[in-house]
């Protein structure tokens, strides 16, 4: 007597199925491995808002730039002007993103703002950090230390300040800017 072949084939129903599982796999993959990336590169923007406020306040030290001394003024230095990771020309570096910061040599929309938030007698600096690139990702004006992963947003307009502007809003206040005051550029 002849042995039968026990191997059962699948059938187009079990084929479907399998099918529809692998997509749903597939898709729930390619959420995470997107949604990880997405978390890495806002991890980045917030890691170079540390940065470039360091850059700020080191070149305060050394008296590149001044403190605001009266509390109701605020000094702005452009990204432009910051040096970070050991790059050479500001003006190179990316956002996280990999597109350029919006800025030039007249105006910005990519800066750091240093106010005082005392006297000037008793001066406490607070360094606050706004920056957009060419794609629109951006973080709205932050304040150092209070900067989350929920402030940073895409496709926004930041409002550029160019040597016309007389003010800014800080914390929901408008602080003056200084009649002579030029945009640190270089």
């Amino acid at each position: 007597m002849k042995k039968e072949d026990k191997k059962r084939k699948l059938t187009s129903m079990e084929w479907g199925a399998i099918s529809v599982i692998s997509v749903f796999v597939i898709v729930i993959l390619a959420f995470a491995i997107t949604s990880f990336l997405d978390d890495s590169k806002k991890d980045r923007f917030l890691e170079m808002m540390n940065q470039y406020i360091s850059g700020a306040r080191a070149m305060a030290t050394s008296n590149k730039i001044e403190f605001p001394t009266d509390p109701n003024t605020v000094e702005v230095v452009s990204l432009r002007a910051i040096k970070i990771d050991g790059e050479t020309d500001p003006t190179k570096t990316k956002s996280p993103y990999g597109y350029p910061w919006v800025m030039d040599e007249n105006k910005t929309s990519s800066y750091v703002a240093i106010r005082n938030s005392q006297t000037e007698t008793n001066p406490k600096y607070l360094y606050y950090f706004v920056a957009v690139d060419t794609d629109g990702n951006c973080i709205h004006l932050t304040q150092e230390g209070k900067e989350r992963k929920n402030n940073l947003y895409k496709n926004c307009m930041i409002t550029e300040i160019n040597e016309e502007t007389t003010s800014i809003m800080l914390d929901g206040r408008v602080f003056s800017l200084p009649p002579e005051m030029k945009i640190l550029n270089k």
